[in-house]
């Protein structure tokens, strides 16, 4: 193998010779890798169609040694298109809140994650086997994102320098470019829990945006971010970000109401 870098990236390995094998058509009736199984336990369903090429999931739910469980339901990968599709993609903690601040002992962020109508298309075949990610449109029809932050715990000592997200991004070992993302609906919630008195909260709703060359490697500009919603379902807000993606440094214009 050797290496691929863009533009202020690190070097990420690319395949030269891949491997190469055919299955007609194949059914896993029940599976245990790291302990993947339905969502209530009954057995995952994985078919693999000749017509094109397409792996189908029905559900899938993965036990890890980690805080989260990552959960999801009709997934499908067609080879043949160029397409992945997924009715339901969640992530959210096995523990509760009380649980989950309990057990980081220093101030920590809990995030629950559900996304609806995943739909991507124009993925480049072969990609992956690179250790890279390309797609020309990248679609969820509802996100639901909540984030959650107990102030009574005192924050971890920082080490070394604070890392953004667009930094932690460009420091990616798999290589990610897509055209184009968008997202119809949204809605975000955010908790900080004080020392004293009642939780601050805030709310955006009715949440669209679409973000334009998301890439991480050999980029072609910074990250064109157009967004629109709501605050508590009623003051509307509009905003345009441009977000370069370098692992060294962070920047980002916002221009908006």
């Amino acid at each position: 193998s050797r290496g691929v870098r863009g533009k202020g990236q690190a070097a990420r390995p690319e395949l030269l010779v891949a491997p190469r094998a055919i299955l007609d058509e194949g059914e896993v009736r029940r599976a245990e890798a790291g302990e993947v199984v339905g969502p209530a336990g009954e057995p995952l369903q994985l078919r693999i169609g000749a017509a094109d090429s397409a792996v189908t999931v029905d559900s899938a739910l993965v036990e890890l040694e980690a805080t989260y469980r990552p959960q999801a339901w009709q997934v499908e990968r067609s080879y043949a298109k160029g397409s992945f599709s997924a009715r339901r993609v969640a992530m959210h903690p096995k523990v509760s809140d009380a649980q989950f601040f309990r057990q980081a002992r220093t101030r920590a962020t809990r995030v629950r994650l559900d996304a609806r109508d995943i739909a991507v298309s124009g993925m480049a075949s072969g990609s992956t086997l690179m250790g890279q990610t390309v797609a020309r449109h990248f679609e969820i029809g509802r996100l639901e994102l909540d984030a959650a932050v107990d102030k009574r715990y005192a924050p971890a000592s920082k080490r070394g320098r604070t890392v953004m997200p667009p930094q932690g991004f460009a420091a990616m070992p798999w290589g990610f470019h897509l055209d184009t993302l968008v997202l119809k609906d949204g809605e975000v919630r955010y908790t900080e829990i004080q020392a004293s008195g009642e939780p601050s909260r805030i709310r955006f709703t009715r949440l669209a945006a679409r973000m334009t060359r998301v890439a991480n490697w050999d980029p072609t500009g910074p990250i064109q971010v157009a967004a629109r919603g709501h605050m508590y379902d009623a003051g509307a807000i509009e905003a345009n970000f441009t977000i370069p993606v370098h692992p060294e440094k962070f920047s980002m214009e916002v221009h908006g109401t």
